[in-house]
């Protein structure tokens, strides 16, 4: 017999996180509370705590890297799409010239 895995969603995740980081409880505890694997809970305030900086980042700073990353990476296509126009030129003509 095949065991369905269980699902649960980001708001149970959290508040197990959550209760996790407070520390009020030990692991053990919060596991046997929630029928969890103590596992899966030091996962789940592992994962928290390496967001936590995510949560505080200003939107407006985030979109400018993006715009300045996504304008480097049209620049650099750019580039690649003049250097191999010329290369295959290059080519043609060392051909030509017998090189």
């Amino acid at each position: 017999m095949s065991q369905t895995r269980k699902h649960y969603d980001e708001s149970f995740k959290s508040r197990v996180a959550l209760e996790a980081i407070r520390e009020q409880q030990t692991l053990a505890e919060i596991a046997r509370k929630y029928d969890l694997n103590p596992v899966l809970v030091t996962k789940w305030k592992k994962q928290a705590l390496e967001n936590m900086n995510s949560l505080f980042v200003d939107q407006r700073k985030k979109d400018a890297k993006e715009k300045r990353d996504t304008d480097h990476q049209e620049d650099l296509l750019k580039q690649i799409g003049r250097l191999t126009v010329e290369n295959e030129w290059l080519k043609k003509k060392s051909r030509e010239f017998g090189f």
